[in-house]
């Protein structure tokens, strides 16, 4: 009687309970084994300087413009309710202090062409997983998965704990990518479920990494001790940004690191610029304008390094 009354309660929760999701990404190879899924969550206590996803950050939906596909026929500032769209010089522009993001989003409905999106969108487990089910040949013929990240995926612990805990009913391979920057508690809820851990290390240096990120490392580096000794499997990956971390002592320290928590596995994700019109479709400033991607040579010089240590490495591209 009682297990009954438990799975009923799970079945409603499944059912009732929200997650934030920006974007759900398919056939990538890059997030862990095999063609997988990438479902990424919203919401961020990090704000890298480099960071390639600037819409993953803020953990409510957001109004982007892309300028591209505004015809100008000034149906959206109609709409807007409080006059925050304006026209300057034939341009159309957000005033981000105005904008009150508000529920009904007239500014959305009012657009035709695509100008004005909503970033960010409240699913259910059961809404996630009818589109995960759809690529299940994929994952079988690849032995691949699904790979939760963001944003930071832990800051909604309870919605992925609960995805989680289905996918693992179904006999999928699961991953998380985490900045590691959350309560021990949520991890906790999450690492009966979990198969990967995809962990980012950006600097072993508590200042330079409060300065690039706006927060302390030393929460981060705690967590991933932890979790060391409960995960069955951690990738360490590196964000590869010059004038941050591309040198021989920064990424030596994180070899460190990584051997004393018995992690065998770094992949290399080079900086790009890629992400630049996303910051503008925000209303955002984006901070490494003068900053190019680093060479394929200073990568694989970085690659001999860590293997130099016995530790296996990949350069994600």
């Amino acid at each position: 009687m009682l297990l009954n009354i438990l799975k009923r309660e799970d079945s409603y929760i499944m059912s009732n309970k929200k997650g934030l999701i920006f974007d759900i990404q398919k056939f990538s190879l890059q997030d862990g084994p095999g063609i997988r899924t990438i479902v990424f969550m919203k919401g961020c206590q990090l704000n890298c300087s480099w960071c390639q996803n600037p819409e993953s950050q803020l953990n409510y939906p957001e109004v982007a413009f892309y300028p591209n596909h505004c015809i100008n026929c000034g149906k959206c500032i109609e709409a807007c309710p409080t006059n925050a769209i304006e026209n300057i010089k034939k341009e159309r522009i957000i005033n981000r202090k105005l904008c009150s993001e508000c529920r009904l989003k007239p500014c959305i409905e009012a657009c035709n062409f695509g100008a004005i999106k909503l970033i960010g969108y409240h699913v259910t487990v059961k809404e996630v997983l009818k589109e995960l089910e759809k690529d299940n040949v994929f994952y079988k013929n690849s032995n691949g998965g699904i790979t939760i990240s963001g944003g930071e995926p832990l800051f909604q612990a309870d919605f992925v704990s609960l995805l989680l805990k289905e996918l693992k009913k179904n006999n999928y391979h699961t991953a998380i990518e985490t900045c590691s920057f959350c309560r021990w508690e949520q991890f906790e809820k999450v690492i009966g479920y979990t198969d990967l851990f995809l962990c980012d290390i950006k600097n072993m240096d508590e200042k330079l990494h409060f300065k690039a990120t706006g927060v302390s490392n030393s929460l981060i580096l705690e967590n991933i001790e932890k979790l060391s000794k409960r995960a069955k499997k951690i990738i360490v990956r590196i964000p590869v940004v010059p004038r941050f971390n591309n040198n021989d002592e920064s990424i030596k320290q994180i070899c460190h690191f990584s051997l004393k928590n018995n992690i065998n596995e770094i992949h290399l994700l080079p900086y790009h610029d890629f992400g630049i019109s996303k910051y503008k479709a925000i209303g955002r400033n984006y901070k490494l304008h003068n900053i190019k991607s680093p060479k394929k040579w200073k990568l694989m010089h970085l690659k001999k390094i860590i293997e130099s240590y016995n530790i296996n490495c990949k350069i994600v591209v």
